[in-house]
């Protein structure tokens, strides 16, 4: 008997493997550290083709010529499978070095030469995005410092840039301007040129167009000028998650990869694939049946289940790389990718059957947009209510099991989450918007709606950490929203029921922040956490005490006032709400807390900490990225001293 096992499918199933390791999918990483262990990555590929190679070896020792064709068939495919797999090294790479990632020319750029290519600082229109040179294409181009105005000419010529696709003289892109179908391709562009200016902060490299009025109009009067016509907002939260999606595929995806190393060239490799997985297949439905002959050189018997295993098997890895294809050409890379080759082949400017396939492709990404396949992002927003983790019905199986009762009634329970109401979007947008880019902290909304004396609740000196007044306000949110409810008299109006959905959707979603994200809020995530779980001690031995929210909240008010208040927290929590309850006019009551909610939002929106946005995205990101990134677009990176407010 043999020393060796040989089985005919072996190199299959190798092969099988290799295309496992590599990945099925586009996706290169599962959390954004793994993008620094590309070293790793390339030695564990040598094991596994090491390894493979052995497996090959045994197909040609002794092999039938009957074998010979088969194997060799196999043989390539394994070997273009092992060169595929290196696409991912080549993605990790990308997204772990600042030069292969193309950071430093765009920083260079942003530095040097966007300003310079306009014909005068002043000179721009955020409507048209005239003067807008923001780097769209090439990924990687070397640009001296201290440019001449050699320098400056030749990047005017060779550039591809924002300005560029959205004032092209000739073609499709500038004849067909105001189809929405060429807006909406635009608008990608927009969303790609922002998405590099991202990686750029994320690699450390410093923002040059920050706090300039130029970068301010960006948003303000560019994305949000729809504002002006009481329209949606749609379009500039549009624009900001097309870039978190460009975002997440450079961190997570090989795409990047694809469209910098060239599209043909990986669909070619991915076809070729395609062909002898379907050729492989169909030649193995030649024959059903084991085949003996074999048996004299080492091999074992094959049954029929394995074959059709296998079959199986070489099936859907060539309709896995058909879907990559299929998958790549719907995405929003390819779009950027075939609009930058429209800008630099002037033989396809007059081409009417170029122009036509634009707007075709326009169209049906806005159709597959509004369907909302390929997102991302589910739109939805965390909540999270303290006071409802409190309030529960009488129930004497409960009351029978503490450990049941301690892990409902500690105050911990995630609430479900909502779908974004635009009525919060367009409140963000609107407050943005009116203050100019100038955020506040809460007391502007405060002093606007005739309640000054209440801006001791504001982070206005060191008194209160943000996590502190966002929790402050939540409690107070909660009681006017909880005591309204327990009024026979008050009915909900068109002017209430908007400001109150807007109050309440972001006083649980700020407080989700606090108890889910912290690192997404302001301040150190362990006093962030700390201050909750000092909130829920508090909460969880004042409801022990007086389970009645009304009840308990007008007891802490007296013990405050009184200077004897041992839950110091949800004290002032319960002083503020009752303050708030008691205005008599419920219209102004929640319109000063939607407006106060959302300054509070854009407040504590800005963040250096850029990694923690990015891995957020992995788990479907969240919203507060997305009105960080609205600001850092804004030219607004941190916000604004208390006591400058």
């Amino acid at each position: 008997m043999q020393g060796v096992v040989k089985n005919e499918l072996y190199l299959v199933w190798a092969t099988f493997l290799i295309l496992l390791i590599s990945g099925a999918n586009s996706v290169s990483v599962q959390n954004l550290d793994e993008n620094k262990q590309w070293l790793k990555l390339i030695l564990d590929n040598v094991m596994y083709l090491i390894y493979g190679g052995s497996t090959v070896a045994i197909f040609f020792v002794d092999a039938t010529k009957g074998m010979t064709i088969r194997a060799g068939a196999l043989l390539i495919l394994f070997t273009l499978l092992s060169i595929k797999n290196f696409e991912r090294i080549i993605a990790l790479k990308l997204a772990s070095d600042p030069r292969s990632s193309g950071s430093q020319t765009v920083a260079r750029h942003m530095k040097d030469y966007e300003m310079a290519l306009g014909s005068a600082p002043d000179d721009y229109d955020p409507r048209t995005m005239r003067g807008y040179n923001y780097l769209v294409h090439p990924f990687h181009v070397s640009l001296p410092t201290g440019p001449r105005q050699d320098h400056i000419q030749t990047a005017s010529d060779e550039l591809i840039t924002l300005h560029k696709i959205c004032l092209h003289g000739n073609g499709v892109l500038q004849s067909s301007a105001e189809d929405p179908a060429i807006c909406h391709l635009k608008d990608v562009c927009l969303s790609f040129a922002l998405f590099r200016l991202t990686v750029r902060r994320y690699f450390g490299y410093s923002c040059a167009e920050a706090g300039i009025a130029k970068t301010r109009d960006l948003v303000l009067q560019g994305l949000l000028r729809e504002m002006e016509d009481a329209k949606d907002c749609k379009r500039a939260f549009q624009v900001i998650e097309v870039e978190l999606g460009f975002l997440y595929d450079f961190f997570y995806t090989k795409n990047a990869v694809i469209m910098i190393r060239g599209e043909i060239r990986s669909a070619v490799l991915s076809l070729c694939i395609t062909l002898l997985s379907i050729f492989i297949g169909v030649y193995a439905l030649i024959d059903l049946e084991p085949h003996e002959e074999y048996w004299e050189f080492g091999f074992v018997a094959t049954e029929k289940q394995g074959i059709i295993v296998t079959k199986v098997i070489l099936c859907a890895l060539a309709i896995f790389q058909l879907l990559q294809i299929g998958m790549y050409c719907a995405s929003d890379w390819a779009k950027v990718s075939l609009v930058c080759k429209y800008m630099a082949e002037p033989a396809w400017h007059g081409n009417s059957y170029i122009g036509k396939l634009f707007l075709l492709i326009g169209q049906v990404s806005i159709f597959l947009e509004e369907c909302k396949w390929f997102g991302r992002w589910e739109n939805k927003i965390g909540q999270y209510s303290l006071m409802d983790s409190f309030r529960y019905p009488d129930n004497q199986f409960l009351e029978k099991h503490s450990e049941l009762m301690t892990m409902f009634r500690e105050g911990r329970k995630k609430g479900q989450s909502i779908p974004v109401p635009m009525e919060v979007k367009k409140a963000i947008a609107w407050t943005l918007k009116a203050s100019n880019g100038q955020i506040a902290n809460g007391a502007p909304a405060l002093v606007r709606h005739g309640m000054p004396e209440l801006c001791w609740a504001c982070p206005t000196n060191n008194e209160f950490t943000l996590a502190q007044v966002i929790l402050l306000w939540h409690i107070a949110t909660s009681y006017c929203e909880i005591s309204e409810s327990n009024r026979v008299n008050v009915q909900p109006t068109a002017q209430t029921s908007n400001p109150k959905l807007v109050a309440t959707s972001l006083s649980k979603y700020c407080a989700y922040l606090v108890k889910f994200a912290p690192k997404l809020v302001p301040g150190s995530p362990i006093e962030t956490e700390s201050t909750l779980e000092e909130l829920v001690y508090e909460a969880r031995r004042a409801f022990k005490v007086n389970p009645d929210i009304l009840t308990l909240f007008g007891e802490l008010q007296q013990q405050h006032n009184e200077g004897r208040a041992r839950d110091w927290m949800l004290a002032k929590g319960a002083v503020l709400g009752i303050k708030l309850a008691s205005m008599e006019d419920q219209v102004t009551r929640w319109n000063l807390l939607a407006d106060f909610w959302a300054e509070l939002m854009l407040y504590i929106a800005p963040c250096d900490n850029v990694a923690a946005h990015i891995e957020s995205l992995a788990e479907g990101g969240e919203f507060v990225t997305h009105v960080w990134a609205l600001l850092m677009h804004a030219g607004i990176l941190e916000r604004p001293a208390a006591h400058a407010i």
